[in-house]
């Protein structure tokens, strides 16, 4: 039965990994990869022709992307030699 639910059920965004994965559905990721793709063959044109490459465009931020950034940033702070833990109140919600 839960192979049939629907994309936009509850369950398939609490199985993907919680609330950030609302609204992401099949057709959100294609528009997602879409945009992407706009946005690189802009640059690539804009790079062809100019004196100075210009900066890459970042992706559009999907779903699970933020915790990501968050580990990497969490362990560069942990290795650096000055840097001092963030108190739990700081910390962004998930």
């Amino acid at each position: 039965m839960v192979e049939h639910l629907p994309e936009n059920a509850a369950f398939v965004f609490a199985a993907r990994g919680g609330r950030e994965f609302t609204g992401w559905d099949t057709s959100a990721y294609l528009l997602a990869h879409l945009i992407d793709s706009v946005n690189l063959n802009t640059w690539a044109l804009a790079a062809a022709n100019a004196k100075r490459e210009p900066a890459k465009p970042k992706p559009f931020e999907r779903p699970g992307q933020r915790k990501r950034n968050l580990r990497a940033a969490e362990s560069m702070i942990r290795n650096h030699p000055h840097a001092m833990p963030i108190p739990e109140y700081r910390m962004p919600e998930l």
